[in-house]
């Protein structure tokens, strides 16, 4: 299942990056714009839990969650901003290398090899 994850995560981080660059040349209010890119993946991830009746874990799995959805905040505001002031070029070569950063953490927290849990 986390492929198929992985893969539409793939598809719409690079929708978002079309969209961050076009927008970011425009008159548009950039904290509304990441308020709603944030909601729709919040609506979308409660519709994926309820259809799909997924369980729920701790508290510190959820907090794990919290902390990730904080960053990701974070550095899409940055990545926005970044694509206003700076070349776009130097900035998507950046925020594309996210896939590196969560396979390098995957093998060396969890020891994942090949998508299997070792």
């Amino acid at each position: 299942m986390w492929i198929i994850f992985a893969l539409l995560a793939t598809v719409f981080f690079g929708a978002r990056g079309i969209m961050y660059q076009w927008t970011s040349q425009k008159k548009i209010n950039r904290n509304l714009l990441l308020f709603g890119v944030f909601f729709v993946g919040f609506i979308i991830s409660v519709l994926g839990v309820t259809l799909l009746n997924q369980k729920w874990y701790g508290w510190a799995d959820i907090a794990v969650g919290l902390a990730l959805g904080f960053g990701s905040f974070a550095a899409n505001a940055f990545l926005h901003k970044g694509f206003s002031v700076g070349k776009a070029s130097l900035i998507s070569i950046l925020s594309g290398l996210t896939p590196l950063f969560v396979l390098v953490f995957a093998f060396l927290l969890w020891q994942e090899a090949n998508g299997v849990k070792s």
